[in-house]
């Protein structure tokens, strides 16, 4: 994208009768897991003469005790006690050019740190998970009205989240797409596909026999082979004579009855899905299985609580912000396919290497176990922005919610407090 506006970018700079503006903010870089480059930003002046910067570290959206929790948290990062050298290096260099904030907003604000307390045998992400109902239960009664963002890492635990808030009635919106797979009755019509296509499959047998949908496909024994494959055959020529689109919909009036408001509009997803794999359709139900698996469907709604993926919520913000997942790696789990190395920010890469584990790493050459070293620090670097971009969401309150450590389950999180509380902000 730069080579396509490099030469206009001089052009324009060079010429007294013109200008060149350039805006952007190297903290808020987030998006170098599919390309993006800040580097080319922060190179710009070297590259185009006469160029003035204009730092602008003024926020115009949170609260002073945000900005202040912000600037503690990105001033004071080398203080994290476990960081290998790796990360040592991305999150000095990071601290280093982080410049203090400020705000020209007056209103009053409120920050907490929270540990979610885990019960016996209770996994650390189902506490944070049923710590964030709890507390925005709790602001809907104190603050009706007020927006709330909750910001996680992953779209799997979107869905996890959105579940857990719908149980306990509360409306949210759900924004960025998770696959339609999370719904309990989506699952059972896709059993009945893999039987359709795999008689013997006695997972999905039991499952549909146990369901409601045994009824509308006539499968009432799942241990009796012969009466299966008739069901198998059944369902194979129904979705030739009627598609389907036509095939799901009138399933779906045997699941209905046992479906909550977000199963139905799962449901409803998934005829959807139907509609789209029609015309690419073959005699195998396992590639309409792959197809929806693949597939992200959002669930956005004009409620004010929204829950999302960070990536998402970049330039929005909200009168609350939540923050959960922060116990995950600053590396991502997905490793990349490969490794490279770009000597300049404006030159072509020069070196490659396919992705190896750490011990195969350390046999490698020099200047090949750089380009790994390099990786990694740009995936602290971006690690550390989007906590910046999660953070400075909130207008008046943040709350991050945490499993406490292991050594003190049962200690308190600490509080950072402006004003007595979110309902006076």
């Amino acid at each position: 994208q730069w080579n396509g506006l490099s030469r206009l970018a001089a052009h324009v700079a060079n010429n007294r009768a013109g200008g060149l503006f350039c805006v952007g903010d190297e903290k808020q870089a987030i998006y170098g897991w599919r390309g993006g480059r800040s580097v080319l930003f922060a190179q710009l002046e070297q590259r185009l003469e006469g160029l003035t910067t204009c730092v602008l570290n003024e926020s115009r959206r949170s609260s002073q005790p945000v900005i202040d929790v912000v600037n503690e948290v990105f001033q004071n990062a080398m203080r994290h006690p476990d960081l290998d050298a790796d990360e040592r290096a991305a999150v000095a260099e990071f601290t280093a050019a982080f410049p203090a904030h400020s705000t020209m907003q007056e209103f009053t604000g409120y920050v907490e740190l929270i540990g979610a307390e885990t019960a016996e045998n209770q996994l650390p992400d189902v506490a944070v998970t049923e710590r964030i109902v709890h507390l925005v239960k709790s602001l809907q009664q104190q603050a009706p009205g007020c927006t709330i963002g909750i910001l996680l890492r992953t779209n799997d635990e979107v869905g996890n989240l959105i579940h857990a808030l719908r149980s306990q009635q509360i409306d949210a919106s759900e924004e960025g797409g998770t696959p339609v797979t999370d719904s309990v009755a989506v699952q059972i019509i896709l059993w009945a596909l893999t039987l359709a296509d795999h008689p013997g499959d006695l997972p999905s047998r039991f499952h549909v026999a146990t369901s409601p949908l045994a009824e509308g496909v006539g499968l009432t024994d799942f241990q009796d082979d012969a009466s299966v494959c008739r069901v198998a055959g059944a369902i194979r020529k129904r979705l030739i004579e009627h598609g389907y689109s036509r095939t799901l919909t009138a399933w779906m009036s045997y699941l209905a009855s046992s479906c909550d408001s977000r199963e139905l509009d799962r449901l409803q997803q998934l005829v959807e899905l139907a509609d789209r794999f029609q015309p690419m359709a073959t005699l195998r139900t396992a590639d309409f299985i792959r197809f929806v698996e693949k597939q992200r469907m959002d669930s956005p709604s004009r409620s004010p609580v929204r829950v999302m993926v960070v990536h998402q919520a970049k330039g929005l913000e909200f009168d609350v912000a939540v923050l959960g997942e922060l116990e995950t790696s600053l590396t991502p789990r997905n490793k990349p396919g490969f490794v490279s190395s770009e000597p300049d920010a404006f030159a072509k890469t020069d070196g490659m290497c396919l992705y190896v584990n750490e011990f195969y790493q350390s046999l490698l050459p020099a200047d090949v176990q750089q380009m790994f070293r390099e990786t990694a620090r740009r995936e602290v670097r971006e690690a550390l922005c989007l906590l910046y971009v999660a953070m400075t969401r909130a207008a008046r309150a943040l709350f991050m919610v945490c499993p406490p450590p292991t050594s003190a389950r049962s200690s308190r999180a600490p509080k950072r407090r402006a004003s007595s509380a979110i309902t006076r902000a």
